[in-house]
This record gives C-alpha cells, structure tokens and sequence, in this order.
C-alpha cells in the first residue's frame, strides 16, 4: 500500500508540473498564420481616352475665278509684267484643276540692258522675248489650317502643288544676233510647269493667291530652257456648301 501511495503521488506531482509547463509552452510559440494575400485591384477602363480631333475645313471653293499680276523675273535684260485670268473647278476637299491659266506681258529694260545697248550701240534686240501664255494644271492642296493675327482675328489657308502643261507665245526678235546665229522667229511652242501655291482666304466666296512656277519652255532651236513664274491675285468663287457658323 504504500508503494501504491507513492506511485499516485508522484503521479501527481509529474501532471502538476508537465501540465502547467505545456500550456506556458503552448503559450510562449503560437501557432504560425499563413501571410495575407495582398490583393490587387481590377484596373478599370479610363472612360475619356485621349482623342485626335479634325476640324473639317471652314472654306470650300466649287467654281473660281482668279484675277492676278504675273511677273517674270529671270531675264537680267528685261523684266516682264501683265494681267492674268484664271479659272479653277475644285473637286472636295484636295484637288482642284485649273482649266485654263492665261497672262499677257510688257517689258521694262533693265540698268544691264540699257548699258549693253549704248556701250555696243544695239538698238535692236536679238533675243526673243515671251508675249503670252495658257496652261492648264491640276493641283493637290493637302495642307489647310488657320492662324491667328494678333489674337483679333483667324485667317484660313491652304498649301497646294500644282503641275500642267501649256503654250508660251513669244516675240519675234527685233534684229540680229552679233554671233550671227539665228535670233527666233518667235510663234507659239509647248511647255510644261511645276509649281508652288498658298492661298488666303478672306472670306466664303473671296481669297488672295500667291503662285511661284518654275517653267519648262522650247526655244527657237529646239532646247529646253526653264524661267520663273510668279503672281499674285484674288479669287472669287461660289462655295460648295455651307459651313456651320462656329467653323469660319
């Protein structure tokens, strides 16, 4: 008995120490948490996307017909003005033609002129000179904006090439060459053109022009000789359609 006695005691004493001691253990090292997911929001569409926008053009020409001075430059003897009558049929927004271009020319001697003639005594002169002219040409006009001018007012303008073909008219020569080669006899010879224009408009049935040619032209003997071509004018043409009043 009390062998038995003994054994329960101890029995008793081992669970009053190994108890406590497990639930301080328990205590001391929880249990691990598995780490929280952190979760990353549905990126939502951007409901106003950035967006390229194109003004239509607030001008529209359909028939024109365009008054200018025509100037050519390039001869160092004489310089060359007249009048100039055009008119254009334009087709959308891009392309235009103009049926028929015309100008007739009077010449002013120049300084260079003047001198070679009393240094050589020359009161003829031996070199044909153009007299007239008539092109057709088709143009491409892909450039249009508008500027404003000094925060007043907004000006509209377009940007065009242009290339045709045509007839110059030239003078007969006054008298002969000092090289003895033949002078022309002048007539009407074929000729072709490249061109640049810009156009501003003042208002739906009204614009200025401004064209700068670079020609190809058939002298007497048969060479390809080129000169400039410049004018300036106004247009008045009927508008395809109405534009709304917030685009002009």
């Amino acid at each position: 008995m009390l062998f038995v006695s003994r054994m329960v005691m101890a029995a008793a004493f081992a669970a009053a120490i190994h108890v406590p001691g497990q639930a301080f253990a328990a205590e001391e090292m929880p249990p691990a948490t598995p780490p929280l997911e952190m979760s990353r929001p549905t990126p939502t569409p951007d409901p106003f996307p950035p967006k390229t926008i194109v003004q239509e053009r607030a001008y529209r020409p359909n028939h024109e017909v365009r008054l200018g001075l025509a100037y050519l430059p390039q001869d160092p003897f004489y310089k060359a003005y007249g009048p100039e009558l055009a008119y254009v049929r334009h087709f959308g927004d891009w392309f235009e033609w103009e049926v028929l271009r015309v100008a007739y020319f009077a010449y002013t001697e120049t300084d260079i002129r003047a001198q070679v003639a009393s240094e050589f005594d020359i009161t003829k002169d031996p070199y044909e000179k153009v007299q007239y002219l008539g092109f057709s040409n088709l143009r491409w006009a892909p450039f249009y904006g508008r500027y404003t001018v000094l925060n007043r007012s907004v000006v509209h303008s377009e940007t065009f090439v242009s290339g045709g073909v045509g007839m110059v008219g030239w003078s007969k020569a006054e008298g002969p060459r000092a090289d003895g080669n033949d002078p022309g006899s002048g007539g009407t010879r074929p000729a072709a053109q490249v061109g640049l224009g810009f156009r501003f408009y003042t208002s739906k049935r009204t614009s200025l022009t401004i064209d700068v040619h670079d020609q190809f032209v058939q002298r007497f003997d048969g060479s390809l000789g080129t000169q400039f071509y410049i004018t300036i004018g106004g247009s008045f043409a009927a508008p395809q359609r109405t534009r709304p009043a917030s685009l002009q």
